[in-house]
Formats: structure tokens, C-alpha cells, sequence
């Protein structure tokens, strides 16, 4: 006989917390407990409202309010309703109402701190990068963090410091660090990673471009390799065609006519 009353029991129990209310809200915000529709519960002549097992606020034709709810609480004696304002992480709890004395179904309540501003740090390494998701996470409960690099989310990332590997396909990898908690969500600043290895070759390659370039542009404009002027580069002289290379063939072949012209007036007198 035991055993038949308790099985009922046992389920009516199961029965009430599968079907108790949950709200979840962040320290600071307002919420309204409704006891069930004011249709159902027809005129209303008593009300009380349970924190836990304690006595948050009631009425049958008088206030009464208890602790903090006698600032931040309010009642509809017409709904049965009961306001709390300006959240607070005590407030958490089950809330039970009793209408007209007859009890309703619990609510719970869940208030979060939100999470905060975060700033994004790292640290370089000969082979890797060490990331840290910084913010002050005093009252968080249980916070997740997500990364994201080059815009994709590291599905089995949720640590607050995340290390990466120089990766050679990628010459900039850009990171996000967010975290989020049932209430809130915030996102750090960008970072950029620059894979060094590739910048570094591609200054190099790029500054034997430029002087070669550099070169030959001066031999086409002067017509003498650099190291041939008389003058410094940063002269107008330095870029200006110089008669250096043409004058001294003319003066070769003026001197060959010469020595020619003398032989053959040296023949004809003998």
C-alpha cells in the first residue's frame, strides 16, 4: 500500500519540475512573475509570492513586502502579478505564488552578470603565436569563449588563450576572440598576425627589383654604368646623357685619319 502512494507522489513531483517556468535575465534588468492567466484565476482576494521558502511580498487588502523586494518589488493585485526591478544576482531563485491560496506552478530565475569589454593580446614566438582574451571576469559564471580566424569559427577553441602556428599559406591571419554567457556576448578588437618569413622574402626580392631597375634606368638615360660618373646621384648631372663614350670614339677615329693623312703625304714626298 506504501508503494501505490508514494509512486503517485513521486510523479506529481516529476510533473511539477518538468513543467516549472525559467527566466533568464542580466543583473539590472526588470521582470514580471505571472502566477497564470487572470481569465483562469478569476477575482483575486489574496495574494503571496515565495522566494525559495521565504516571504517576498503578499496582499489580501494590505501590502506586505520583505527585504530587498520592499524597493524593487511591485504587485498587480488584479493579475496577481509581482514586478521585480533593478536585478540583482540574489535574486536568483524559485519563485512560488499562492493565489486566492491555492499554489501555482514555480518559476525560476536565473540573473547574470553581463560579460565584459574584452582587449585582445599576443605574444610572438620563433614558430607560433600565444593569444590572450583579456576582461575582467569577476561574477561571470562559467563565461565561453569562441576565436575566430580569417573569419571561421575554431569549432573546439573555447579557452581563454589560444596558440597558432606560423601557417605559410597565409601572409596576415586576422583573430577574434568573443565571449558570451546566457545574457550577454562581446567581441575583442582584431588582430593581425603577419607570417614574417613571407614578408621578409618578399622586401628582400622586391629591394633587388628596385635597385636593378634602379641601375639599368641610369645606364639607358646617362649611357655610362653608375659607377662611371664623375658626379654624385643625387645631381641632375648623374641622369643626364654625357658625351664620355661617343667623344672618345670621334676623338679615335679623328686621330686614325690623322696618322692616315700624315703617311700618305710622308709617301708621296719620297
Amino acid at each position: 500500500m506504501r508503494v501505490s502512494v508514494t509512486l503517485p507522489l513521486l510523479l506529481l513531483s516529476v510533473c511539477v519540475h518538468s513543467a516549472e517556468e525559467e527566466h533568464t535575465k542580466a543583473v539590472g534588468d526588470e521582470i514580471v512573475l505571472t502566477p497564470g492567466d487572470p481569465k483562469v484565476l478569476g477575482t483575486i482576494y489574496s495574494i503571496e509570492w515565495k522566494h525559495g521558502v521565504d516571504l517576498a511580498m503578499g496582499w489580501d487588502g494590505e501590502f506586505e513586502a520583505y527585504r530587498q523586494f520592499r524597493d524593487r518589488g511591485k504587485l498587480n493585485v488584479s493579475t496577481g502579478e509581482m514586478t521585480i526591478t533593478g536585478l540583482e544576482k540574489n535574486d536568483s531563485g524559485i519563485y512560488t505564488s499562492r493565489i486566492n491560496h491555492d499554489e501555482k506552478i514555480p518559476t525560476m530565475l536565473r540573473v547574470f552578470n553581463r560579460v565584459p569589454k574584452l582587449t585582445l593580446t599576443y605574444t610572438h614566438f620563433d614558430d607560433h603565436y600565444e593569444l590572450t582574451c583579456n576582461g575582467d571576469t569577476t561574477g561571470i559564471q562559467d563565461p565561453t569563449y569562441n576565436w575566430k580566424i580569417n573569419g571561421e569559427l575554431q569549432d573546439h577553441q573555447h579557452d581563454r588563450q589560444l596558440v597558432i602556428p606560423h601557417n605559410p599559406t597565409f601572409l596576415t591571419t586576422k583573430v577574434v576572440c568573443e565571449m558570451e554567457n546566457p545574457v550577454s556576448q562581446e567581441r575583442s578588437n582584431s588582430v593581425r598576425l603577419n607570417n614574417r618569413t613571407i614578408i621578409g622574402m618578399m622586401v628582400f626580392f622586391t629591394s633587388i627589383l628596385v635597385v636593378t631597375g634602379t641601375i639599368f634606368a641610369h645606364r639607358m638615360l646617362s649611357g655610362r654604368w653608375f659607377y662611371e660618373q664623375p658626379s654624385m646621384p643625387w645631381t641632375a648631372e648623374f641622369w643626364k646623357k654625357q658625351p664620355g663614350n661617343g667623344g672618345n670614339k670621334s676623338h679615335v677615329r679623328d686621330a686614325a685619319d690623322g696618322k692616315a693623312e700624315e703617311n700618305e703625304s710622308m709617301t708621296l714626298k719620297e
